[in-house]
């Protein structure tokens, strides 16, 4: 009981310390410690727009969606607050301790002039204190006249399967720039706080500067759950919640899904070492044209728009070297079909590209017909997926002959955005030079790499690197 003016002061200016007294048995272990210091930097306006990458069950939600809203409202009573999560039921739940610790007979020692009114009878909205109003709503919501001082964003992507989902994704996309964003009064303060699911979630969504007009000056707080490098409150490789998340444990969870481990725990979406594909598999070195023999092959994934939001076309070419084969460029970009058609004739004339092969589906098919009409003295090979096949199960087939180490990639501009793409795969945010990428491999392993003139002009000759 806060029967003590010190007390009562200390959890008015203090979000841990009226934590402890508002909520039985809170755990408030360094990290949460860390956490609450930046919501009261938030409450103070001192930072306005925060995303917290946190791995899960590591006490972020109590701490920032139940107890915060209720504190800032204790020190804001005239302001309005909205917190959105992924599911209905789990606004329900915050909206329900939230309500709950206003109604707490502490609170009102702490926070006299924050009550809550009466007919507030709601979970998910209630009034309180002056003109003060709380909103608890799930992402999607429309949220129509409803304004915000403070917008919490709380694991606004729900598990897998909903990261998975593009259809899902562009949606949360589209409520956060059309619904969700329009709500902030005026000095109004954004947080987002949850784990990383994929490359392009909503924290990477927005820090892309190719898929925003602006990007908002965020303070980005990360919280791995195990330390990557020596820290304030700990050293490289210590647990972030020693208590109940120890190594072992992590690394028990770790060991069931790396890609998975990766983003949710460690907030980074692609493995640094690789998902699928291994960086120590590439030989990266200087390439000479002594060093190659063959035809240069240049494999093309096209798309047609240009739009920030749109894919990439994106070519990678390759050529034997020796045994092995050799990478020797990859580049990316957004065109419309006539630029598109005008970049594959440069590429050609700049790199030499004695045949092109391209998939022969949508975008891909008007290019084929295309190049071989403006372009008749270069073979073009359509290249079709089959019934069946699957991205991720063909860039699996080729794993065997990466890790054998038979690729080399050449140093080129532009090298670590086709290693990202590769190393990231199928989390990045594009997957076109890993699909590219794919074809090429795929396709110089199935075919040699020798050229014969058949009437007049020049076609690829049916073989296999590894043997005839």
């Amino acid at each position: 009981m806060p029967d003590q003016p010190e007390i009562i002061e200390k959890c008015q200016s203090k979000l841990i310390s009226f934590a402890r007294i508002i909520y039985p048995n809170f755990k408030d272990p360094w990290h949460l410690k860390k956490l609450a210091g930046i919501l009261e930097k938030v409450e103070r306006g001192e930072l306005d727009r925060v995303m917290i990458q946190f791995p899960p069950r590591h006490g972020k939600s109590v701490l920032t969606s139940q107890l915060f809203p209720a504190w800032f409202a204790g020190r804001n009573p005239n302001k309005k607050i909205i917190l959105a999560t992924g599911t209905q039921a789990l606004a329900q739940e915050f909206g329900y301790y939230c309500r709950g610790f206003l109604q707490d007979p502490n609170y009102k020692l702490i926070f006299p002039e924050a009550d809550i009114k009466q007919d507030s009878h709601a979970i998910t909205q209630f009034r309180f204190g002056k003109t003060g109003v709380a909103n608890f709503v799930s992402r999607g919501t429309q949220i129509t006249g409803k304004g915000a001082d403070l917008f919490v964003m709380d694991d606004l992507t729900i598990d897998a399967k909903d990261a998975a989902s593009e259809k899902e994704q562009k949606s949360l996309r589209m409520w956060y720039k059309q619904v969700a964003y329009n709500r902030l009064q005026k000095g109004g303060r954004i947080i987002l706080i949850g784990t990383r699911w994929r490359d392009d979630d909503i924290q990477g969504w927005l820090l892309d500067t190719e898929s925003q007009e602006r990007i908002d000056n965020w303070t980005i707080f990360k919280f791995p759950a195990i330390a990557e490098e020596d820290e304030e409150f700990r050293k490289e490789g210590d647990p972030l919640w020693p208590d109940e998340f120890d190594r072992e444990a992590l690394e028990r969870i770790q060991a069931e899904d790396r890609r998975s481990f990766a983003g949710l725990f460690q907030q980074r979406p692609s493995i640094e070492a690789g998902n699928i594909i291994q960086r120590a598999w590439f030989k990266i070195e200087k390439i000479t044209d002594d060093m190659l023999k063959g035809p240069r092959i240049m494999a093309l994934d096209t798309a047609f728009k240009e739009g920030a939001s749109n894919d990439y076309s994106a070519a990678v070419i390759g050529q034997m070297c020796g045994a092995n084969i050799a990478v020797l460029h990859a580049e990316q970009k957004k065109l419309d079909f006539p630029k598109l058609i005008a970049w594959i004739k440069t590429m050609v004339v700049l790199h030499g590209i004695k045949a092109i092969i391209c998939e022969d589906a949508a975008s891909g098919q008007s290019v084929i017909q295309t190049i071989r009409k403006e372009l008749p003295q270069i073979p073009i090979i359509p290249i079709k997926i089959k019934r069946g096949e699957d991205k991720e199960s063909l860039m699996h087939s080729i794993c065997p002959f990466l890790e054998s180490g038979r690729v080399v990639i050449n140093k080129f501009v532009g090298l670590e955005t086709l290693l990202d793409n590769l190393l990231a795969f199928p989390n990045a945010a594009h997957d076109d030079l890993a699909d590219s990428f794919r074809m090429l491999i795929l396709y110089m392993i199935h075919h040699s790499a020798s050229l014969k003139r058949i009437t007049g002009r020049t076609a690829l000759e049916v073989g296999s690197i590894f043997g005839r």
